[in-house]
């Protein structure tokens, strides 16, 4: 081969390499595959208490490594549900914020209280957003002699949240009302400690305040079923707290003296 062959050769195999090398400096050799996944987004603000809508919600793309647990995937679980709390546009939907049913609207006079009491099974345990009765059980005044009872403190409480001591889930969707269950449930009632969030006014707080700072005397829910909704004779202590809540109270007239006074 003569020099000017040799030249052209060597030539051709320095564009060839310049070539391969210009190639790979400009394109990565590993192009890591991204992974996504379908999250549900706001869309638009949903008000508390206001019904979730498909037009509210919108379907976002995000990396799979940016997923977590408390995001909810599938619109069609929460369409037609309620925001639990203000929703807005851009916010990824946490299934804590949404609620199987309307919550109760409160007024005025209306408050939230946390009460440690026991949840009575009477044809089923006393559940979340459902209504139920309040009793005060007062023990017997020595052990083993005579037995304990019960007086009904509040009635038709609306129950906004509900924690048993132990994580158990209330659930008495299979539950069968029948004659058989019914007398195993005479002969022995399940007791489920809990702390339960319910809707009061401010008279029913101070009536439960004064019972849950008597230490012998215990507080106990039940729900609202056909063994309970006959049980509509008041405790003589709570209609003698009302009474004495309602005389420690100003009347209008004292209130409109206080304010001319002044």
């Amino acid at each position: 081969m003569n020099k000017r062959n040799k030249r052209i050769l060597l030539a051709v195999i320095g564009a060839i390499v310049s070539t391969w090398l210009i190639y790979h400096s400009i394109t990565p050799t590993n192009v890591k595959k991204v992974d996504y996944v379908d999250v549900v987004e706001v869309a638009q603000k949903i008000e508390k208490n206001q019904a979730i809508t498909d037009a509210a919600l919108t379907i976002k793309k995000i990396p799979k490594e940016q997923y977590q647990t408390w995001m909810v995937t599938d619109k069609s679980k929460v369409v037609g549900k309620y925001a639990a709390i203000p929703l807005y546009a851009g916010d990824k939907l946490r299934q804590e914020r949404v609620m199987d049913n309307k919550g109760e609207e409160f007024g005025p006079d209306d408050r939230t209280m946390n009460l440690a009491l026991t949840l009575v099974d009477f044809g089923g345990l006393p559940e979340e957003n459902q209504y139920a009765d309040i009793l005060a059980y007062f023990p017997p005044p020595q052990k083993g002699v005579r037995v304990g009872y019960s007086e009904l403190v509040l009635q038709n409480v609306y129950i906004q949240k509900l924690i048993t001591k132990d994580g158990r889930e209330i659930d008495n969707t299979f539950s069968k009302p029948t004659a058989e269950a019914d007398k195993k449930a005479d002969d022995k009632v399940s007791m489920v400690p809990a702390v339960v969030t319910v809707k009061v006014s401010v008279e029913d707080s101070l009536i439960l305040n004064t019972y849950m700072q008597n230490p012998d005397v215990s507080l106990r829910m039940i729900g609202r079923t056909d063994k309970s909704k006959n049980m509509d004779i008041m405790s003589p202590t709570s209609e003698k707290l009302k009474q004495d809540i309602r005389h420690a109270q100003p009347t209008e007239s004292e209130q409109e003296r206080k304010k001319s006074a002044k």
